[in-house]
C-alpha cells in the first residue's frame, strides 16, 4: 500500500496541490495551481519565481490559509528587513548565534522574501512554523526558531521599519505545547559520575585539565571559567584565592551583585604553573596548551636532520601560522577539547563510542565533566 502523507496542520484534506501549465500563444507559458477549488496564478512556468510562489501557497494551504499573500512593492520587503537585521547582528552576536539566526531567516525569506512587511501576519508565521514541523525538529527548537523570527520584527519596530501592529499580532501565536503534532521532546539531561571525570582528566592537556578541576570545584558556568583573569585575583592567603568575574549571567540587571569564585589550596596549586610571572591577562590561554603539546611531542623524539628547504618551510610556517589563537578559550573551544578527550577515552570502554552521544544524552553542561 502507498505510504500516507502526514498532515500536521490540516486534517481530512485532499492530496497536496500540483503545478499546472497553461500554454500561451506568445510562447511564455504560465503556471498555476488549484487549492480548495480556487485557481492561483504563480507566474511564468518553469521560473524560480513560480516555484517560490508554489511553495508559499502549499505552506499556507497546510496551515489552513485560503488565500496566499500577494506581493506589495510599495514598502520594504521581508528580504530587506532580514538583510538589515543580520547585518547589525553580525557585529553584536557571536558567530555561532549569527549562523543560527541566518539559517532560520533563510526559511522565512524563501517563503515570504518578496512581500511587504506590513502584509506579514500571524497566518504567514504559522506557515513558516509548519515548515519546521514537517522537518520534525524538537518542540523546544521549533518554539525557539519562531521567537527568532518574532525578534526580527521587533527589531524592525524599534527602527520604525515594521508597523507595531504587525509585531503585536505575531506575538499572539501560541507556542507548541507538549504532545502537539507528535513532535519529539528534548532528551533528558543527566549528571556525570566522578569516576568518569577522573578517567577523562588523564586525556586532557594541562590547561584544559586545570579548567575542568576549577570548573568542578566552583560549580561556575563554562564561560565564567574561560574568562577568568589574573588581575581580578584577590590572594587573601596562600591557601585561599577570590576571583572576581567581570561578566556573568545576571550582570545586565540593575541590582546585579558582583560574583566571586573562591579557590581552595588544591585549585591554587593547579593555577600557579599556568600563571607563572604574569600579572595580567587570561589565566587559561590556548597558546599555553599548544606549548605544552609541543613539549610533550618533543620529549623522547629522535633528531632527524632536515634538508635546508624543509627547514625553511618549517620556519616560515612558524612565523606565519595559518590559525590565529585567541587570548582565551570560548565555550565551544572548551567543549570541543573535552569532546575529543571523551572520544579517546570512552571509545575503549563499554560506553557510547562517540563523545557526541554523551553531549546529547547528558546535556551540554553535564557533558563538560565527562
Amino acid at each position: 500500500m502507498p505510504k500516507k502523507r502526514k498532515i500536521f496542520a490540516r486534517q481530512n484534506c485532499p492530496k497536496q496541490p500540483v503545478i499546472f501549465r497553461q500554454k500561451r500563444r506568445s510562447g511564455q507559458d504560465t503556471a498555476f495551481t488549484v487549492i480548495d477549488g480556487r485557481r492561483i496564478h504563480l507566474g511564468i512556468y518553469g521560473t524560480p519565481e513560480s516555484e517560490k510562489e508554489y511553495r508559499r501557497a502549499v505552506a499556507e494551504w497546510n496551515t489552513g490559509i485560503i488565500a496566499p499573500k500577494q506581493s506589495n512593492s510599495a514598502g520594504i520587503t521581508i528580504a530587506e528587513l532580514v538583510l538589515r537585521f543580520l547585518k547589525e547582528r553580525k557585529e553584536k552576536a557571536s558567530p555561532i548565534q549569527w549562523d543560527k539566526e541566518h539559517r532560520i531567516c533563510t526559511v522565512l525569506v524563501a517563503l515570504y522574501g518578496d512581500i511587504d512587511v506590513a502584509t506579514f501576519d500571524i497566518n504567514c508565521l504559522r506557515a513558516v512554523r509548519n515548515e519546521f514541523i514537517q522537518k520534525q525538529y524538537v518542540r523546544r527548537e521549533i518554539n525557539g526558531r519562531v521567537q527568532v523570527i518574532q525578534r526580527v520584527f521587533r527589531w524592525g519596530v524599534a527602527y520604525k521599519i515594521v508597523p507595531a501592529t504587525v509585531y503585536h499580532e505575531l506575538k499572539a501565536l501560541i507556542p507548541i505545547k507538549k504532545g502537539e503534532y507528535d513532535l519529539p521532546e528534548s532528551k533528558e539531561r543527566r549528571t556525570v559520575s566522578l569516576a568518569d571525570i577522573e578517567k577523562t582528566l588523564a586525556e586532557l592537556s594541562p590547561v584544559i585539565r586545570a579548567m575542568v578541576q576549577v570548573h568542578l570545584a566552583t560549580a561556575a558556568r563554562p564561560t565564567e571559567v574561560c574568562e577568568m583573569r589574573i588581575e581580578n585575583i584577590d590572594r587573601q592567603s596562600e591557601d585561599l584565592w577570590a576571583v572576581k568575574l567581570e561578566h556573568h549571567k545576571t550582570d545586565h540587571l540593575e541590582n546585579a551583585e558582583t560574583k566571586i569564585l573562591y579557590l581552595a589550596k588544591s585549585e591554587v596549586d593547579v593555577l600557579l604553573p599556568l600563571i607563572g610571572n604574569r600579572i595580567e591577562g587570561y589565566i587559561f590561554r590556548p597558546i599555553d596548551a599548544i606549548r605544552y603539546e609541543k613539549e610533550r611531542r618533543s620529549t623522547g623524539a629522535v633528531f632527524i636532520k632536515k634538508q635546508p628547504s624543509r627547514a625553511a618551510r618549517d620556519a616560515e610556517r612558524a612565523n606565519n601560522p595559518k590559525q590565529e589563537f585567541g587570548e582565551c578559550y570560548d565555550f565551544h573551544a572548551y567543549r570541543k577539547a573535552i569532546y575529543r578527550a571523551c572520544d579517546r577515552r570512552l571509545h575503549q570502554d563499554d560506553r557510547p563510542p562517540c563523545g557526541w552521544d554523551w553531549l546529547t544524552t547528558r546535556g551540554m553542561r553535564g557533558a563538560m565533566f565527562v
